[in-house]
């Protein structure tokens, strides 16, 4: 048997978290691309990302992502920032990170999007 590696297993961690509960239908998993930096936070962790506070923490992280559509471009720079912004904010020891801070998404939108999103679209019936 191959032993798995400490990133292999957080990458795991990662589709599983952003499977269930983050997204009910991994088939509308909006920005896959989100999966690094979740792997690479829950990897920094370890037990500390188990709890409950930090897994809301996470989701908050990841929706404010998703509806805030922070990760369809320049994403290295947000993934830079939210490693070692969510990791000191779900310790204790840092504020809110920039992802939450800087989404923004009128609920309005919802009701006024007509074409298939790639982010935002797909976002809506994932969280169902």
């Amino acid at each position: 048997m191959i032993a798995r590696q400490p990133g292999a297993q957080a990458h795991t961690a990662a589709a599983a978290r952003t499977a269930s509960p983050l997204v009910a239908q991994t088939k509308y998993l909006p920005y896959g691309s989100q999966l690094i930096p979740l792997a690479a936070i829950l990897a920094s962790l370890d037990k500390d990302g188990q709890v409950a506070g930090a897994q809301q923490k996470l989701a908050r992280r990841y929706w404010c992502g998703v509806f805030g559509e922070l990760y369809g471009s320049a994403t290295e720079t947000r993934f830079s920032r939210d490693l070692p912004d969510v990791v000191s904010w779900i310790r204790g020891t840092g504020p809110q990170p920039r992802t939450v801070d800087e989404a923004q998404f009128p609920p309005g939108r919802l009701l006024t999007q007509r074409s298939l999103d790639p982010s935002r679209k797909p976002g809506n019936p994932a969280s169902q």
